[in-house]
C-alpha cells in the first residue's frame, strides 16, 4: 500500500504543476486505486461496484388507474344512486301524471251517469255538500241587491243563487270559500263566483270556518248571460282540492 501512497503524491505533485489535467489526474488516481483493491478470497460473494457504477434501482409504479381492479360494493352504490336520481328527474318533470288538484286548462268534462246532484251528496277534501237549490232571475237579483243599496245587475245579465249545506265530515276544522265554487253551461263556459254579490247577500256565509261534524247554508251567487242557463257545478273544499260535480238536471 505504501507504493500505492507514493504514486499518489507523485501524480497529486504532477496535478499541481499543470503537467496533468484535472480530467487526466482523475483517470490516473482511479487506475490507480482500481489495481489497488485487494482480491477477494476465495468463497466470498463479489464486492459491489463502486457507487458511481452502480445501477440505479428503477422506480416501480403501481398499475394505472383503469387497470385496477374497481370495488364491487361502491359500483353497486354508485349505479342505484343513478337510478333513483333519474326517477326522481322524471317524476318531477312538468307534464307528468298527477292524481291532485284540479284542472284549469281545456274543456270541463260532462257530468257521468254517477254524478250526484242537487239533493245528493258530494264530497270533496274535508267537505260534504248538499246542494237544495239554484234560483235564477228577479228573487235571485233581488237578494244581492240588497234593498237597493248592493250590487245592480248589468244589461243582458241575470243573477243565479245557489243554496248549499256545507258539513266539514273529518276530524278537523275547514274554512269555506264561496270564490272556490264555479258554474258551468251546457257549452263548457265557466263561471266564478259574482264576487260583488256575495258581499250584500245576508248569511251567506261565504267565508266561513267550519269544525267537524258542523254544518252550515251558504248561498253562493253567479252572474250568468240572460238567455243561458247553468247545467252543473264544481264545488271545492279549498283552492288546492281535487273538486267534486253536481249535477243540475238541465
Amino acid at each position: 500500500m505504501s507504493d500505492v501512497a507514493d504514486q499518489l503524491t507523485k501524480l497529486a505533485a504532477l496535478h499541481r504543476s499543470g503537467a496533468l489535467s484535472d480530467a487526466e489526474f482523475d483517470a490516473a488516481k482511479a487506475k490507480l486505486l482500481g489495481a489497488a483493491t485487494p482480491p477477494q478470497p476465495p468463497g466470498w460473494p463479489p464486492l459491489p461496484p463502486p457507487p458511481s457504477q452502480a445501477s440505479p434501482t428503477p422506480f416501480k409504479t403501481g398499475p394505472a388507474v383503469s387497470e385496477r381492479r374497481r370495488h364491487p360494493v361502491r359500483n353497486s352504490l354508485g349505479f342505484l344512486g343513478f337510478v333513483i336520481l333519474a326517477i326522481v328527474i322524471v317524476v318531477a318533470a312538468p307534464g307528468g301524471n298527477s292524481t291532485t288538484g284540479k284542472s284549469t286548462t281545456g274543456k270541463p268534462a260532462a257530468p257521468s251517469s254517477g254524478t250526484p246532484g242537487i239533493g245528493h251528496v258530494a264530497k270533496d277534501g274535508d267537505f260534504a255538500f248538499v246542494v237544495k237549490s239554484v234560483t235564477c232571475g228577479a228573487s235571485a237579483a233581488a237578494a244581492v241587491n240588497s234593498g237597493g243599496f248592493g250590487e245592480r245587475i248589468p244589461s243582458g245579465a241575470k243573477e243565479c243563487l245557489v243554496t248549499m249545506a256545507v258539513t266539514a265530515d273529518k276530524r278537523t276544522a275547514q274554512t269555506f270559500f264561496a270564490c272556490n265554487q264555479y258554474a258551468y253551461d251546457a257549452t263548457g263556459r265557466k263561471f266564478s263566483t259574482d264576487g260583488d254579490g256575495v258581499l250584500y247577500l245576508a248569511h251567506s256565509n261565504y267565508m266561513t270556518q267550519v269544525n267537524p261534524g258542523i254544518t252550515i247554508v251558504a248561498l253562493v251567487p253567479f252572474q250568468i248571460p240572460s238567455t243561458d242557463q247553468l247545467v252543473r257545478l264544481e264545488l271545492y273544499d279549498s283552492a288546492f282540492s281535487a273538486g267534486v260535480t253536481v249535477g243540475l238536471g238541465a
